[in-house]
């Protein structure tokens, strides 16, 4: 003997938008990003056409240092959440050692 299920499918459940994957960010953010780079070239060098190449220097150095900072913080925040995650399994490890 053959039972049908006791519920109906929802056609609407199986349809569900797919998520994007997170390489699909990472490359938005990386033309983002060089698409910025670019513009901050360009406007240097418009600058360059209009005032003096000393001023254009430190325009130049001001923002690169807002740019490396930016980007070093980025870095420090990943590198020290591996660290901690590295410290919490010692911990646990060494406590399952010694219980």
């Amino acid at each position: 003997m053959k039972t049908e299920p006791t519920f109906i499918s929802n056609e609407s459940l199986k349809k569900q938008p797919e998520n994007q994957p997170a390489s699909h960010y990472r490359v938005i953010s990386l033309i983002k990003l060089t698409f910025y780079i670019a513009v901050l070239i360009g406007f240097c060098w418009l600058l360059s056409c209009i005032i003096t190449k000393e001023v254009v220097i430190a325009i130049g150095l001001l923002i690169g240092f807002i740019l490396i900072s930016s980007i070093m913080r980025f870095a420090f925040s990943v590198i020290l959440t591996i660290v901690k995650w590295i410290a919490i399994a010692a911990i646990i490890l060494l406590l399952l050692c010694f219980i």
